[in-house]
């Protein structure tokens, strides 16, 4: 056959796919844009108004008293399910974290105070609590002389005693030589001496350049969430009633995966396609827009070429399955922030509540967020296990998975939720099927181990799936999402759950009082 009769029949095939492809997409579009779009996109807007005019309750039964790190620790609460804490304490307070040995805190029957002790700097590496092992990076350690009457709670690698309790009929008191706050303040917010340095030498400046690097045996189970959670536990003990504290999992939900898709150029039909699948399976996800899917130029990596867009109805049609959107911009300057928001507002409609960055772009050391949280955006999801594409992206980054607000190296809150992210599958982008497949299997089996250590420390698994390698390899997800006891939910339904989490006050926190609930009517649909 000719060469160009050839060319002309590929191109009449070309144009009866496209005609009908439009033809199944309007379809999908008519089926799925049904007046159930309009009232998800109604929560959604819901969602976008209680965090602008979020309150965070003060009253609580805790103090933080001053310290450096005083508003860290009021973080390491709130996420722990302690409601945020008073700035002063009172007769009714039950808890009082203080690293001022001046500062004399009053004891009482039912009163837990932890004092972080300061002295001459112990040369460790590791803390241990029974099996839980925590690396310690970035802060002094203390070695502690113990009385008769403490025990010792945790040691360090060579056995020196770093956390010490001492229960009595006066109340308890915990001495610990090393911060926590601080401790967990560079375990996820790295430090700013790593601002713009490729640390790791993978080409790219990113979250994980900040902190440090930890092996993937170590964020295999999250360290940090287990240690705040041991430490109030062993409070819980030693108190002749338990401190109130809400769970940090919604009621009846043993494991929880906030399910987000970086959509990457994939098209709309790739897109709508995945959301279906998981739609499904009563899964909600977030997709994330990529800059072409709003009209605005390719990132560097496809500066050439047509990229796919996403209009209002894609849009509608996702919300009518249950999920929602937000961005995935690759900003070149934090001006650029500003400019891909307001893209998706004028395309989409709404304000964007959730972002990651492509190829988790970062520039400075907390600025990032600090524009995001400037633009109205209520959860980043940037930080997340680095790797080449050669082994699974798995783990709890800093050892973590609790949300909290940043908080800057001058101990100032940044009104976003820093969230990390466990799962990704970066590693399936493979040059050939049966590589792919493999990886697939591989990932799956590291999946399915954070998912187990997330159920059991009772914190989220944060997952996220490209469409375009959920089309070819979708079995890694949804075989998390089979297993029993799951609950996948969008990173809007996510953040509706923290709001109102951190908006529970505890007006009498003595014993006998009732423990604190999450407000009526907080309901995921």
């Amino acid at each position: 056959m000719p060469k160009p009769v050839r060319d002309n029949r590929r191109l009449a095939l070309g144009a009866v796919v496209a005609i009908v492809s439009v033809c199944v997409c309007a379809r999908i579009y008519s089926e799925l844009a049904a007046p159930d779009a309009e009232s998800a996109r109604a929560t959604y807007a819901d969602r976008v108004l209680a965090w602008t005019n979020r309150s965070e309750r003060q009253g609580s039964y805790a103090a933080v008293v001053a310290g450096p790190h005083s508003t860290m620790w009021a973080e390491l609460l709130a996420a722990s399910g302690v409601p945020l804490p008073i700035e002063s304490v009172g007769a009714t307070t039950r808890l009082v974290v203080h690293d001022d040995p001046s500062v004399a805190i009053d004891e009482s029957p039912d009163r837990a105070v932890v004092e972080v002790v300061h002295g001459t700097p112990h040369a460790a590496t590791e803390l241990r609590w029974n099996d839980l092992v925590v690396p310690l990076v970035g802060v002094d350690v203390v070695a502690l002389e113990v009385t008769g009457e403490e025990r010792v709670l945790a040691r360090d690698e060579q056995g020196a005693a770093i956390i010490v309790i001492r229960p009595s009929d006066r109340g308890v008191r915990i001495r610990t030589g090393v911060d926590l706050a601080a401790l967990v303040s560079r375990l996820r917010f790295g430090v700013p001496a790593n601002a713009d340095r490729d640390v790791d030498a993978n080409h790219e400046i990113q979250p994980a350049d900040l902190a440090p690097t930890l092996a993937a045996d170590v964020i295999a189970r999250p360290f940090a969430d287990e240690l705040v959670a041991a430490l109030l536990t062993a409070i819980d003990h030693a108190l002749p009633c338990a401190l109130p504290r809400t769970r940090g999992l919604p009621a009846g939900v043993d494991s929880l995966v906030v399910l987000t898709s970086d959509q990457d150029f994939a098209d709309d039909t790739w897109v709508l396609e995945m959301a279906t699948a998981l739609a499904d399976r009563d899964a909600h996800a977030t997709f994330l827009l990529t800059d072409p899917a709003i009209g605005l130029p390719a990132d560097l990596n496809r500066a050439t070429g047509s990229a796919p867009t996403l209009g209002r109805a894609s849009a509608d049609a996702l919300f009518a399955l249950g999920h929602d959107v937000g961005v995935h911009p690759f900003p070149r300057t934090i001006a650029d922030l500003a400019a891909h928001v307001g893209a998706f507002r004028a395309r989409i409609g709404l304000a964007p509540l959730a972002a990651r960055n492509h190829h988790l772009r970062w520039m400075g050391y907390l600025d990032v967020p600090r524009a995001e949280a400037e633009l109205g955006i209520a959860m980043n999801l940037d930080t997340m296990p680095v790797c080449d594409g050669t082994r699974p992206c798995v783990g709890f980054p800093g050892g973590s998975s609790q949300p909290m607000m940043f908080v800057d190296e001058h101990g100032a809150r940044i009104p976003i939720l820093h969230q990390p992210t466990s799962l990704d599958d970066f590693s399936l982008r493979q040059p050939r099927y049966e590589l792919l497949a493999g990886a697939a299997r591989e990932l799956e089996r590291a999946a399915h181990r954070i998912l187990d250590a997330g159920r059991r420390a009772g914190v989220p698994v944060v997952l996220n799936a490209h469409p375009s390698l959920f089309k070819f390899a979708p079995s890694w997800v949804t075989s998390l999402l089979d297993a029993p006891g799951v609950r996948a939910v969008s990173a809007g339904d996510w953040l509706e759950f923290v709001l109102a989490r951190r908006s529970v006050r505890v007006p009498n926190a003595r014993c006998g009082a009732p423990r604190p609930t999450l407000p009526a009517g907080v309901a995921w649909r």
